[in-house]
């Protein structure tokens, strides 16, 4: 190791510090005021910490506005680099949000039919709740922005200007497996799933340039998970439309982990993430300049 390689590890430590600080504070001062209203009064319906709109209004939106406010501030008045390097540019929001969500979607049915065939989920009921079932689809959205912005937007691109897109991929990755460590029923297959996860959206990121198809991506894969079917989300259980209990043995079911857990989703992200890396051009481009990089 020279001498070069500590002076951008001090950097890049300068500038996790600043993004956490400037972000934190931006989220304190608008969410602090917000658990003073009364929200039930705004949603002219009772509200609790459980209720989807109240999560969402209360922890996500601040996170969200907070990020992206620390991540503009960084770029254009600190470290005065492209603000597009994060990924959050104008091109393709909605083709390549519905490009990742419909990819996500695709890997979750297609677990849920070879469960089904197996006979591995007892099922019970549907269920349809639109004020649940739409706030499941909003808190899932500005959920995985807020991660995303986090993991790829922030830590995979400040990596990759740093170190270089391969070890921005592998530290994003890592990072997110470890944010879920401490979620309930947490295992090492939940912990491959969840890195795998990593890898898929960090690669999505750096495929297309922007921060939608990862962000798509995974805003399909828990709502779907979590919202449409009764798998639990990382261990934690949310109401569903299709209503069913996984039966044993837990790792092909993934049990009440969710499907993270399951040794299905284990191939499916292991496949897809191959396919993904043959398509991934691992040079250090600026996003700026390439803002869509392909289509698959």
């Amino acid at each position: 190791m020279n001498r070069s390689f500590f002076i951008r590890l001090g950097y890049l430590l300068l500038e996790i510090l600043t993004f956490l600080g400037i972000g934190v504070l931006i989220i304190v001062t608008i969410a602090y005021p917000l658990t003073l209203l009364d929200l039930s009064v705004l949603l002219e319906r009772p509200l609790d910490r459980s209720d989807p709109y109240f999560q969402t209004l209360i922890e996500y939106i601040p996170q969200d506005i907070g990020f992206i406010a620390a991540l503009l501030i960084m770029r254009r008045y600190i470290f005065k680099r492209p603000f597009a390097e994060t990924g959050l540019v104008k091109n393709r929001v909605v083709p390549d949000l519905g490009l990742g969500f419909g990819q996500a979607t695709l890997l979750i049915v297609a677990g849920f039919l070879i469960l089904w065939a197996l006979q591995k989920l007892a099922m019970r009921t549907t269920l349809f709740e639109p004020e649940q079932f739409s706030g499941l689809l909003i808190l899932f959205f500005f959920q995985s922005l807020s991660e995303e912005v986090i993991t790829r937007g922030f830590l995979l691109a400040t990596n990759a200007h740093y170190f270089g897109s391969f070890w921005g991929l592998l530290v994003s990755a890592s990072l997110f497996s470890l944010l879920h460590f401490f979620n309930p029923d947490f295992n090492w297959i939940a912990g491959a799933n969840i890195f795998l996860a990593g890898l898929v959206m960090g690669l999505l990121f750096l495929k297309y340039r922007n921060l939608w198809a990862c962000t798509g991506f995974h805003w399909g894969w828990n709502f779907m998970q979590a919202g449409f079917f009764d798998f639990n989300v990382s261990g934690i259980n949310v109401e569903s439309y299709i209503r069913f209990t996984p039966l044993a043995p837990v790792w092909l079911t993934g049990g009440s982990f969710g499907f993270e857990g399951s040794t299905l989703a284990v191939i499916f992200l292991l496949l897809f993430t191959i396919y993904l890396w043959r398509k991934v051009d691992f040079s250090p481009a600026q996003f700026a300049e390439n803002p869509v990089a392909g289509a698959l």
